[in-house]
């Protein structure tokens, strides 16, 4: 079989986030046949930031050619509507290059679109193309929860006031494109609550590489680091971290003056700069950007934290802290999208006095650290894996319409029961 996999931008080459997800979509589909990777720029002049993909059958990088102009017009359209029903663009270059591609090889019969985005910069509701695959949307976040988080803590009262409306708007835009395709998941149960439709809505926790068991991997109690990981340009990371500092981090230190605080990201440097700037005078706090590979940083650690409160979708800050065997402070909303076996060996505060008395327990206990870690590290494992993303996703998509047709033997390696998953991943 053949499938088209639709990201926005450089998904693919993104260290963190939905950049994993992607990721590891695209080597599960290497894994059912030739893959054809189409990367959409927004604008002419993104089209240098986007890397090969490598490996592949075909990678096009597709700009989506809609002006600015014609992006506040139908967002115009869609705002009276209520929706987008009777709200119709014409096609562009990307819709045209997967016509292209469908109609050149019998073979492809699954098409997979990353985010929103991808669907929406894609323009394919309404064409007949979609009649002939099976279409595949998965979300790890919830643009429209997004849009309304943003729009709640705007400076300015308008946005603030019309903050509703939108998320209703933008709410339903989302749910039709969801209906629209034959499989849509997305990454938490409380995201897929939030639909009441079809039953082809489906919950796909995140997950991450399993990183090398042949690792030197220290364990937790040969050091006295904490590491926050997160991209400078997602908002709710900047407040996490901010956050932690100002209200617990000094008590922390004063207790433990050996700890030190990494904070990891990738984005704009400019940002990582500004909150240097401005917690210069805070003590063993230090700052990195655009590490090449998280093994050394999670390595010289004792534990993580993520102090995110808002934003959508899972953290994969948390399931892979989970993967390199570190325990982990979080807040509620870092637990949600995670499967039980993981959550309870979480420490979960509920506010700052909470952060400190769990952070102390891991700095002051090394055997706790040592024990919790393993345990995260088995329930990742066994839980958010790549071997049960794929297994969750072909019973997923054998049951559409229009299923693909998935190989025999790729279902057979992928039904291994639970008790021999490690096995399998070795």
């Amino acid at each position: 079989m053949g499938s088209i996999l639709v990201v926005e931008g450089a998904a693919l080459s993104k260290l963190n986030g939905g950049g994993v997800r992607s990721r590891i979509i695209l080597s599960m589909l290497k894994g059912l046949g030739e893959v054809h990777v189409i990367s959409i720029a927004k604008k002419p002049r993104h089209v240098n930031r986007i890397e090969k993909v490598e490996s592949v059958a075909s990678h096009s990088v597709v700009v989506a050619n809609q002006s600015k102009f014609k992006t506040i017009l139908y967002r115009a359209q869609e705002f009276i509507s209520f929706g987008k029903n009777n709200v119709t663009l014409p096609a562009n270059d990307v819709t045209l290059k997967i016509e292209s591609l469908v109609n050149n090889n019998e073979n492809i019969d699954l098409l997979v679109l990353r985010y929103i985005n991808a669907w929406e910069l894609s323009r394919l509701q309404g064409r007949q193309v979609l009649d002939r695959l099976c279409v595949w949307l998965d979300l790890d976040d919830r643009a429209d929860k997004i849009l309304f988080s943003k729009m709640k803590h705007s400076r300015f009262w308008l946005k603030r006031k019309m903050a509703n409306r939108a998320f209703s708007t933008r709410t339903r835009a989302l749910a039709q494109a969801a209906n629209a395709s034959d499989l849509c998941s997305l990454a938490s149960e409380v995201d897929v609550a939030g639909f009441s439709i079809g039953a082809n809505i489906i919950e796909l926790a995140n997950v991450v590489p399993t990183p090398d068991e042949q690792s030197n991997l220290r364990a937790p109690s040969l050091s006295q680091n904490i590491v926050f990981v997160g991209s400078y340009d997602w908002p709710p990371n900047v407040t996490a971290i901010a956050w932690f500092i100002d209200n617990c981090w000094p008590e922390i230190t004063a207790r433990f003056p050996d700890a030190k605080l990494n904070v990891v990201g990738t984005g704009k440097k400019s940002i990582c700069d500004a909150l240097k700037h401005k917690y210069y005078a805070a003590n063993a706090v230090l700052w990195h950007w655009n590490v090449p590979e998280l093994n050394s940083v999670y390595a010289d650690c004792r534990m993580v934290i993520s102090s995110v409160q808002h934003g959508s979708g899972s953290k994969i800050k948390v399931i892979e802290a989970a993967a390199y065997a570190r325990p982990i402070v979080v807040s509620p909303h870092s637990q949600r999208g995670l499967d039980p076996s993981m959550t309870k060996t979480l420490e979960v505060g509920e506010n700052a006095n909470d952060f400190i008395a769990y952070c102390a327990e891991y700095l002051s206990q090394p055997e706790k650290a040592d024990a919790d870690g393993r345990a995260l590290k088995n329930a990742q494992r066994r839980y958010h894996s790549k071997h049960t993303f794929a297994n969750a996703t072909y019973a997923a998509l054998s049951k559409t319409e229009t299923p693909p047709a998935i190989p025999k033997e790729v279902l057979a390696n992928f039904s291994v029961a639970s008790i021999q998953l490690n096995e399998v991943q070795k």
